[in-house]
């Protein structure tokens, strides 16, 4: 199965995943990462990377963000990038 992470600013992610299951239920493959503020673009990374591994989807992962040119976008293309 296809998995799925949210990441942006704030509380950008964890509404979004509230909203789906508001909407759809718990989603299987579905992960949230807020990107807090005063949090190092590092600590994302280090999120980032830990919830890709944690969702062992053989068909990848789709990361969305919320803002192009962001740290969340810029943080899942350097991951993106290191798995290529």
């Amino acid at each position: 199965m296809l998995g799925i992470i949210v990441t942006g600013h704030g509380q950008f992610a964890t509404g979004i995943q509230s909203s789906v299951e508001l909407i759809a239920g718990k989603q299987e493959n579905f992960e949230a990462i807020d990107f807090e503020k005063g949090e190092s673009s590092e600590a994302l990374n280090n999120k980032l990377k830990e919830k890709v591994s944690r969702m062992d989807s053989k068909e990848g992962v789709i990361i969305f963000t919320d803002i192009p040119g962001g740290t969340p976008f810029n943080q899942s293309i350097l991951l993106s990038q290191e798995d290529a």
